[in-house]
């Protein structure tokens, strides 16, 4: 339901909470990385907290974004 998934060494998040679910939260490890997620049905929220450099690209959905260390980006599921 979080849509987790790797393609061409890009971590991909395509959220989609059951109605069951109010929200979700977790931290995951990739490629030397730590970040936080949390998704409830309006907003997908991801910060890199710690991690080999500064920077790291993600996909959301379709578009790539890049998350700087210790900056939460948040995605209205809205719109999405």
């Amino acid at each position: 339901f979080m849509g987790v998934e790797i393609h061409d060494n890009i971590l991909r998040f395509n959220p989609a909470l059951p109605a069951e679910l109010k929200s979700v939260k977790f931290r995951i490890s990739f490629q030397g990385h730590w970040l936080n997620v949390y998704a409830d049905s309006r907003q997908f929220k991801v910060l890199l907290e710690d991690g080999v450099s500064q920077t790291l690209e993600i996909r959301f959905i379709y578009k790539v974004y890049e998350l700087r260390k210790g900056k939460e980006k948040v995605f209205d599921l809205e719109e999405s």
